[in-house]
């Protein structure tokens, strides 16, 4: 009876360890592919492409309501209020592509916004700044740096 009882017990620790083994690859696994998702990492590289900066010197993203994310930016009002990644990137940006006034100065700065709407993956609202510091984007939820991925090629 006790080599039973004892036998049982080895066998409960085993599983128990083989289970939590289990858990530990599949945690680290879930960590490895916890990646940006592909819309956050194709937007931000093209428009930092687009604006004369593919190298930026910081690329963050966090997720939140598309309104808190413009009135961060440049205190805009929006038609709609949906789950957007708030993208902002620190480099020399330029708009060569915009739309400006005979003889005005393309748009340039410091700090590149973006809004990309967290269901379709559109990008909704762009803004380039003059800024000394960027946003504190914690006030928002979880921050994810891209720094790397937007600079690579």
């Amino acid at each position: 009876m006790h080599l039973r009882v004892g036998i049982l017990v080895s066998t409960i620790l085993i599983a128990g360890a083989v289970f939590a083994q289990l858990n530990l690859v599949n945690a680290s696994s879930s960590q490895i592919t916890n990646a940006a998702p592909e819309a956050v990492l194709n937007a931000a590289k093209a428009i930092a492409v687009n604006n004369s900066d593919g190298h930026p010197s910081l690329a963050q993203y966090v997720l939140t309501a598309r309104q808190a994310a413009v009135t961060a930016s440049d205190g805009g009002v929006v038609d709609s209020n949906g789950s957007v990644y708030y993208i902002v990137m620190r480099g020399h940006f330029v708009d060569h592509h915009g739309r400006t006034a005979a003889g005005a100065a393309d748009p340039a700065g410091n700090q590149l916004e973006v809004t990309v709407d967290a269901q379709t993956g559109d990008v909704l609202d762009m803004a380039i700044l003059h800024r000394p510091t960027p946003p504190s984007l914690d006030k928002f939820g979880l921050v994810h740096d891209i720094t790397q991925d937007v600079q690579q090629p």
